[in-house]
Formats: C-alpha cells, structure tokens, sequence
C-alpha cells in the first residue's frame, strides 16, 4: 500500500510513468466513484498472481494497492479483478476524513512527502 502524494499528478502519472513499461493494464471499474487501473510488469503476468491497482481519490492524489493470489488461486481467479481490498482503503480514507473534519476545524494540507506502508494484500 502506497499513497502518491509527491507527483501531485494523481492517475495521470500513473498513466503517463506505468503504462508503457508494464504487459498488463486493465482499465477497472470506478471504485466509489474514483477511477482505478491494475497493472502487472512481465514477471506478475507470467505468475498471474500479482497485480497493482491504482486509484486515482483527487486530481493531484492516488494511493497503490499491491495483490498477491496465494497459491490456491493462482491461476484461478485474477489479481486485478480483486480491487475490493482499493475499496476498503477507500472507504477506511473517507471515514478518517469524515473523523478528521468532525475533530478539527482544519485539516492539514499534504506536505508533499510520499507516504508508504508496506503492505500487501494476499487472498
């Protein structure tokens, strides 16, 4: 899990820095209304059991989800098409935002620092 907050390009740099160095690219399914991508370089393709989804949550903002199959599904059920684990960090965002508005009269603007938690989902 990583959150894109130094580009300030949200999905288009994801799209103009991913798309042409990667084999894999499904255009997904809006997540809580906010676009999303998955995408798998050569070695995530040939395994079909790792995918990267990114969604783009503001015109300057995106987070990464990193999906691993375990091996039971691998090569049964598609990384990508389990952008579920995106829709909950969206929803756990719009919950510590909602938190974060009702707390305070202020919320802090990014300090363009790019924050990642090293975490990867495995189904």
């Amino acid at each position: 899990m990583s959150y894109i907050t130094q580009a300030h390009q949200g999905l288009s740099a994801v799209y103009q820095n991913t798309k042409p160095k990667v084999t894999l690219w499904p255009v997904l399914p809006l997540i809580q209304g906010f676009p999303a991508v998955g995408f798998a370089d050569k070695l995530g393709e040939r395994a079909g059991d790792i995918c990267t989804v990114s969604v783009g949550i503001a015109d300057d903002l995106s987070f990464n989800a990193g999906l691993v199959l375990s091996p039971a599904k691998t090569g049964k059920a598609d990384p990508c098409d389990l952008a579920r684990v995106a829709d909950m960090v969206v929803t756990n965002l719009r919950q510590k935002a909602g938190e974060s508005r009702a707390s305070s009269p202020a919320i802090p603007e990014a300090d363009g620092r790019s924050t990642s938690t090293p975490v990867t989902a495995r189904t």
